[in-house]
């Protein structure tokens, strides 16, 4: 079973969420769930409810939550998903309608089941049930860029190993890009083989990650720019945009990356680059606006 370290932030997809509460469960990135609610002298809340019967994964205190308000089904499963909870997430796909036409009765609405949820606290068998109940692993989020699973769990290799046996997709460079920041050599190796796009900034974005890393994990950040530059064969001076054109968030060659970093590694970087043949000065830029 995977960790459930959240995945790292980090440009290009540094994903953003956060966790509004809607009463309604409407389709959203934003946990539906609250636990400031008016206390009512003759019953407790059913967002109350809901939100003890998370905490205990108790299957009796849910269903009473959703017997007093079937409208926080949708809420009950992106809350019961990003706690990990097998046993609750087994209930309730296993209990409700996982969808209806046009709203006409509650519902999971499993298809609009946000991966920013799923990537909370992943684990395999919690992603065997989701997809074998019909859950779509290349679903993607309504916020944070439009990020899929794997992408969110890009610093998971066990995790980047499962989505890609089980049909996740390959196509565009966020994902090499993302890989390179924070993932391993060997789960940037099979995305390859399975036919990924290498992104424009994989090795800036690396020397980035590089230098801002801490020590326990400085060493895998170095064998991936070594991987990247003998291996996948990256241009060590590469322009992280069109020539001539300054992009907002684009500083130039890695070595710029590198030296902004400014984290304990930086100095590091900036070493190993000039090592491997970086030009000092060439193609940098002051600002990244």
């Amino acid at each position: 079973m995977s960790s459930s370290t959240p995945a790292h932030p980090t440009d290009p997809s540094d994903f953003k969420t956060s966790t509004t509460v809607t009463a309604s469960g409407a389709s959203s990135d934003h946990v539906a769930l609250s636990t400031s609610t008016s206390a009512s002298s003759k019953s407790p809340s059913p967002r109350r409810l809901l939100t003890d019967a998370i905490s205990q994964s108790s299957i009796p205190l849910l269903t009473r939550a959703l017997t007093l308000f079937p409208s926080l089904l949708p809420s009950a499963l992106s809350s019961s998903v990003s706690a990990g909870s097998i046993p609750l997430n087994s209930h309730l796909l296993k209990t409700y309608p996982h969808s209806s036409p046009e709203g006409s009765v509650p519902s999971l609405q499993l298809s609009n089941l946000s991966p920013i949820f799923v990537a909370q606290c992943p684990s395999i068998p919690l992603l065997e049930l989701l997809v074998q109940e019909g859950w779509d692993i290349n679903t993607r989020a309504k916020s944070a860029q439009g990020a899929r699973f794997i992408e969110l769990v890009a610093h998971d290799e066990e995790m980047v190993k499962w989505a890609l046996d089980h049909g996740a997709e390959v196509d565009g460079p966020v994902l090499t890009e993302k890989l390179a920041a924070v993932g391993s050599v060997a789960s940037f190796q099979r995305v390859m083989a399975r036919g990924g796009v290498l992104g424009r900034r994989v090795l800036h974005l690396a020397v980035k990650s590089a230098g801002t890393c801490e020590e326990p994990e400085r060493a895998q950040r170095i064998a991936m720019l070594e991987f990247l530059v003998n291996e996948v064969g990256c241009n060590i001076n590469a322009s992280d945009g069109p020539p001539g054109e300054q992009l907002p968030e684009r500083f130039g060659t890695p070595l710029a990356y590198a030296k902004r970093s400014k984290g304990e590694g930086s100095d590091q970087a900036v070493q190993w680059l000039i090592k491997k043949g970086a030009k000092v000065g060439d193609g940098e830029w002051e600002s990244g606006h």
